[in-house]
């Protein structure tokens, strides 16, 4: 049997949607944080998906991956995906990669 090395959990509050992604997001979970995040983004009433990393201990490249792609999928909807909290390794990832400015946005284009 194998440990869980993520888990998410989500609360709504009117048209925000707060998802709190915790541990270790890489190759293996990719697809299923893309899955817990795009979920969201298409329920009836969401306007803004805050992604929040607080509590993530490492993102690799297809976390990246999943956070850009699921921002992707936000804006062609025409909806808001800002990915904040991120510290540690986490953040030094996405600001060496340059993505912390186009994930951490207040406001999109």
């Amino acid at each position: 049997m194998s440990e869980e090395i993520w888990s998410y959990h989500v609360t709504r509050t009117g048209s925000m949607v707060t998802v709190e992604l915790s541990g270790e997001i890489d190759m293996a979970v990719s697809g299923d944080v893309l899955d817990a995040i795009t979920a969201e983004l298409g329920r009836a009433g969401t306007v803004t998906v805050l992604v929040d990393l607080s509590a993530v201990t490492f993102l690799g490249s297809a976390g990246l991956q999943a956070l850009v792609e699921a921002r992707r999928l936000a804006d062609a909807d025409r909806r808001r995906l800002v990915v904040t909290g991120a510290k540690g390794l986490p953040r030094q990832v996405l600001e060496i990669t340059s993505l912390l400015t186009f994930l951490d946005r207040s406001e999109s284009d």
